[in-house]
Order: structure tokens, then C-alpha cells, then sequence
């Protein structure tokens, strides 16, 4: 079967602060060390390539170098280089080319690294643009690149691609995109001898593409655009010896103009002389930016012809899905896919490995998926077209009873609504306890009992807007900073935070204990003794490594735990009050350790192992994925 691959990229970045910190023990109040006085270079930002399926314009085209194939492959070569600009406040800068690094799985992923001007402040809205294939340039602010019409033997050619995206932070997801066409010319030598050959282009009444027009790249709403503008900027056209019994594969980029082929006559020189084909080509397919069009022509020695074989796409089936709500959950609700082809296909559906549906000769397919019952379900989405197969697609949803969650309780800090869940004491088994099976780590035991008071919990992460607003810098809140946890603490900011919180509102605000985090995260008095706060499915609970792209999420973006309580698994590891030490044997009543600093629950960058509710981890230096969580007394 011949196959499509696809290629996407993601940004991932991280700040590590590294600072120590003291306490005061006159005042009460944690002190910090001040900071070596230096100035900061921009932000260091790595950028990871990788396969995506289901998306056919979007994919990185390395055409076969054997004749009469259309097998397309996505891949990163060793030569290629991305050429990065970023904006930010009517300000634009280059940042230069960069070449790609860490290529692996045959050249699907790939990485590289660029560094933000140091004007370009991260916690602001700011936009990445970048260019593989073509030369870019800034003039008056605004990048430009020649799209000079390409013609080249198929080993002499890289794709031109691009990406825009726009970001806030130091984490952002991008996706490579086609510049132009592709149109692949199978020259065949029928004559028995060599020949030197240059493929000049088409003689037509109305072009499809623009003949090596200069383009501007600008940021449409989060996706590239390109205008065209009409000033010429030549051609990039090989010439080239082939020789006998030898065919030839040529390749022509341009951009087209949304236009079809007609009545076009090959226009070349073979051995000096200007020849035509005798006959012209005509297609009702409209050529479109990261199509690959597909031309047969042979030369006798005495003529050249179009064959038979008219211009062709290539019809892969490029599968997408639709839900109609979060694919977590509650049983019994609804939850309905859609499932969408670029061509005509069978599609065909999976759930855990048995078919439950499928339909043929669609571009299309709704499908009522189960939620009697509790658990996770993996469905994959197959299509065949014309004996081509589609990248199959997977994903994962998740089914849970709905709790009968706790009280809650609001308050109003520097006018940021917080709310806290209602904690009631009781008595619990803390540590490496049997749902933890073998991942459970030696600082988990022994498992002991451990008896609290009663005590309110943040219902969610401290987000950056609750930040920013408590140290006064309400000028610089965005509307997603409601959304996202505070990242990128370590525990000198940690304790910034706090001792300005309780100054500003006069309120005993405070971090949970190490043993008030694990209660709540195992779900208190209502526990159903799950492995993550909240399920044993860590797909529905949880934001890690596996499911983040390598950034936070919104707080609340997954399920909550038998107490109501959102994100203790994932999304940001969180700070306790007290020290890493080791666990006593004896029972324990409200208990206070001593040692080094520690986190729980695991975050964005975390494995599944590292979201259990019983895992313990110790920094205080921070990471992007470090936040914290609020608790008060009643």
C-alpha cells in the first residue's frame, strides 16, 4: 500500500530559575538571597518536529526518486536550516538561521534551538515566524521571500515550508505549512541516447501559478498567509544531462493561484534547441498549495509528447475527527464523533479493538460512541481509497461515575474570585499503599496512619493572573493568565508569594502540609482509593508528559477528584509547606517533617508514574511545570 506522511512542529521552552533562600527567624517572614547583578540574555527556546497524521497539507514532501511512483514521505534532512523572525509590539527581529538537530525515526522529529531577542518579553502576546526552503528578509517590518518558481532533478530539491504562531509564555505549538505546489514531470527517454534537457515551463492562455512572484508572510489569525505581490523575482530553473535508457523526474514549485491547467503546452530545450510538445494537457482539478500534480511526457529524438497518463492527484485519504464534547466523560452523557476525509473512502471504526461501525464511499461518518459503562476506551479510525491507505488515527476517551463532590467555599484576593473546597479531617493510610503497585518509590514508605484536622484546599492551581495581581502588576494580565497555573516557581518565589499574600490580605493563606496534600489528592473521607487524584485512568485526570505538547494547561481542563478538587495529578508539580524527610512508623496527628524541600502530583513534563497521588519529589530550584496550591483553616 502506498501511504502519506505528515509533519508538525511544537515549541517547548522552560525557565530555570536558580536562586536559594533563607528564613528570617526574627521576623517569621522567608527571606531570599539578593540576585548576582547581571543582565538576563533572551529566552532559550527548543523546538520539537515531529510526525503528524491526518493532515496532508500540512506535510513536509520528499518526493520518490523512482519513476511512475507517487508515494509521497515526510522527512528532515541533515542541509536543512529554518530561518526564524519573531514581532512583538509593531517591533519585528531576525533571529537567523538555524539548522535542525536530533533527527530521528527515519526523519520524522527533529529539534532546534533559538534564542528570543532579549526586548521580546515572553510573558507578553508575541509571534514566531519561520521559513525552510526560502530565503526570507525584513523590509520596514514586514518579511518577505522570493518565490522564485522552481525546476530541479528531485534529488536537488528541499520543499519550502513555513510557520507562524502566535504565543504567550515560553511554550508554543507550531505547525509547518506548504508555501506552494508541486509538480512532478516523468520525463521519459524513448530514444536510446543521452540528451541535456531543461524544463522552461508551460505556454497557455491563463497561468496556475504565479511565475516566481515575491511573497509577504504575515500571521493570520494564528495560521500563515501569504500575499502575492507583483513584482517578478525570476526563476530557479537546472539543467541537466539525461542520459540513455534514463528517465528523468523533474520537479516544478510555484504558488498557485487556485487556477486549473489548460490547453498547456510543455515548453523545453533538449540539446540547446527550444522544443514543444506537440499536444497539450488539460485537468478539471484545481492545483493547490501542498498538492503534488503528476505530468508524463516522452521524447523520441524527434518529438516530444504528453502521454496518455493525464495529470493526476494523488488521493491519500487524510482522516480527521470531531467530538462532540470532552472526551472525558460522565456515564451515560453523550458523546457523538464526526468523522471527516479530504477524499472519498471506506472508513471504518474500532473501540479496544473491535469494530462497532463503518461506511463506504464517504467523505464523512457520525458515530454515537458508549458511556454505560466506566472505563477507557481507544478507538481507531481507518480509511482506504483506490488501494491507498490513510494514516490511521487513535485516541483515547474515558468514562467515570460523577461524585458527589464537597462544599465549597469563595473568596475574593486583589479581586480574583478563589475558590477553596471544604477538606474534612479524618484518619488515612499514607505512602506506597497497594493501588500504587510497583511504581511506588522506597521514600514512600512505610505506609503509616496519619490523622488531620479539618481545612480548606484550593479548588484549583494558583493561576498567573491570582500572581500577578497579588504582587500589584495588574497592568500586565492577559485574559488567559485566569486560565493557566503559575509556572515557572521555585521555592524563593514560593515564599515571595505567600509572605506577600498574607501581608496583602491579612489572612493565614499558607501551603497544605505534605499530609493535608495527599489527603485531599486521595480524596479524603469520600476516597475510592485511586492511583491519580481522581481516576486510575491518567488520560482523564491528568496533564503529562504524554498528553501536554510540553506546556500547563487551563486549570480545570480535566477531571476532578472525589472532593471536587482539579489537577492534583499533572499540570504543575506543587510545592507543600514542609521539608522532604523520611516517613515515621508510628501513627501521626497533623504531622510536620523536616528536611528538603519537596512537590507533588507530578506536571506537565512529568510521566504517569511521577502523577500518582503517593509520589514524593524534592527541588527548589524550579522548572516551567513548578506551581503551588492555597490552603486555609476554617
Amino acid at each position: 500500500m502506498k501511504k502519506h506522511q505528515h509533519l508538525t512542529l511544537g515549541i517547548l521552552a522552560a525557565a530555570t530559575l536558580l536562586a536559594a533562600c533563607t528564613k528570617d527567624s526574627d521576623s517569621g517572614a522567608i527571606q531570599s538571597p539578593p540576585l548576582p547583578d547581571e543582565s538576563l540574555p533572551g529566552t532559550t527556546i527548543t523546538i520539537n518536529a515531529a510526525v503528524q497524521s491526518g493532515d496532508e497539507s500540512l506535510s513536509k514532501v520528499a518526493l520518490s526518486q523512482y519513476d511512475n511512483t507517487l508515494d509521497l514521505f515526510a522527512r528532515w534532512q541533515d542541509d536543512d536550516k529554518i530561518q526564524v523572525f519573531a514581532k512583538q509590539g509593531g517591533k519585528s527581529y531576525e533571529i537567523g538561521k538555524v539548522p535542525v538537530e536530533n533527527i530521528a525515526d527515519g526523519g520524522k522529529t527533529c529539534s532546534f534551538n533559538i534564542e528570543l531577542p532579549g526586548e521580546i518579553n515572553t510573558s507578553k502576546s508575541y509571534e514566531v515566524y519561520g521559513l525552510c526552503g526560502v530565503e526570507g528578509r525584513l523590509e520596514d517590518g514586514a518579511i518577505l521571500f522570493d518565490a522564485s518558481t522552481q525546476r530541479k532533478r528531485i534529488d536537488h530539491f528541499r520543499a519550502p515550508l513555513m510557520f507562524v504562531a502566535t504565543a504567550t509564555g515560553t511554550t508554543v505549538d507550531v505547525k509547518f505549512q506548504h508555501i506552494g505546489a508541486y509538480e512532478v514531470l516523468h520525463m521519459v527517454n524513448g530514444t536510446g541516447g543521452g540528451f541535456n534537457f531543461v524544463h522552461n515551463g508551460y505556454i497557455a492562455d491563463s497561468k496556475w501559478y504565479y511565475d516566481g512572484f515575491r511573497c509577504t508572510l504575515s500571521n493570520n489569525n494564528g495560521s500563515p498567509s501569504v500575499s502575492v505581490t507583483a513584482t517578478d523575482a525570476g526563476q530557479d530553473i537546472e539543467e541537466f544531462a539525461i542520459g540513455g535508457n534514463e528517465n528523468a523526474t523533474i520537479i516544478s514549485w510555484y504558488v498557485p493561484n487556485g487556477g486549473k491547467i489548460k490547453g498547456a503546452t510543455l515548453n523545453t530545450r533538449i540539446n540547446g534547441g527550444e522544443v514543444n510538445t506537440i499536444n497539450t494537457k488539460t485537468s478539471n482539478v484545481a492545483i493547490q498549495k501542498g498538492g503534488a500534480y503528476h505530468l508524463y511526457a516522452v521524447w523520441n529524438g524527434a518529438e516530444l509528447k504528453f502521454t496518455d497518463q493525464i495529470t493526476t492527484v494523488v488521493k491519500v485519504p487524510a482522516l480527521s475527527y470531531r467530538l462532540s464534547a470532552s472526551p472525558y466523560i460522565y456515564t451515560g452523557d453523550e458523546l457523538s464523533m464526526k468523522v471527516l476525509s479530504n477524499v472519498y473512502c471506506n472508513i471504518s471504526v474500532s473501540i479496544n479493538g473491535k469494530n462497532v461501525g463503518s461506511k463506504d464511499n464517504v467523505m464523512s461518518y457520525d458515530l454515537t460512541l458508549p458511556t454505560n459503562q466506566q472505563g477507557a476506551f481507544t478507538v481507531t479510525i481507518n480509511g482506504t481509497s483506490d488501494g491507498y491507505d490513510a494514516l490511521p488515527l487513535t485516541f483515547t476517551y474515558g468514562v467515570r461515575d460523577k461524585f458527589d463532590v464537597s462544599e465549597t467555599k469563595t473568596y475574593e484576593i486583589c479581586g480574583v474570585p478563589v475558590e477553596f473546597v471544604y477538606v474534612k479531617g479524618g484518619t488515612f493510610m499514607m505512602g506506597g499503599t497497594a493501588e500504587q503497585g510497583a511504581d511506588a518509590q522506597e521514600n514512600e514508605f512505610p505506609v503509616h496512619s496519619v490523622t488531620l484536622d479539618s481545612y480548606y484546599i484550593g479548588k484549583f492551581e494558583v493561576t498567573r493572573e491570582l500572581y500577578k495581581k497579588v504582587f500589584g502588576r495588574n497592568d500586565e494580565v492577559v485574559p488567559d493568565d485566569s486560565k493557566y497555573p503559575q509556572g515557572d516557581m521555585c521555592w524563593e518565589s514560593v515564599c515571595e508569594f505567600i509572605n506577600k499574600l498574607r501581608d496583602t490580605t491579612g489572612m493565614d493563606f499558607r501551603l497544605p502540609t505534605e499530609a493535608e496534600w495527599e489527603y485531599a489528592a486521595r480524596g479524603g473521607w469520600k476516597s475510592r482509593n485511586y492511583k491519580y487524584s481522581g481516576g486510575d485512568f491518567i488520560g482523564m485526570v491528568a496533564n503529562y508528559n504524554a498528553n501536554s505538547t510540553g506546556s500547563t494547561k487551563p486549570v480545570g481542563s480535566k477531571m476532578c477528584n472525589e472532593l471536587g478538587i482539579y489537577d492534583m495529578s499533572g499540570n504543575v508539580w506543587e510545592f507543600v509547606a514542609e521539608p522532604y524527610g523520611e516517613y515515621p512508623i508510628d501513627p501521626q496527628y497533623n504531622p510536620v517533617a523536616t528536611g528538603d524541600w519537596r512537590l507533588r502530583g507530578g506536571g506537565g513534563g512529568a510521566s504517569a508514574a511521577d502523577c500518582r497521588v503517593s509520589r514524593r519529589y524534592w527541588d527548589w530550584y524550579g522548572s516551567w511545570d513548578f506551581g503551588i496550591r492555597l490552603v486555609i483553616r476554617p
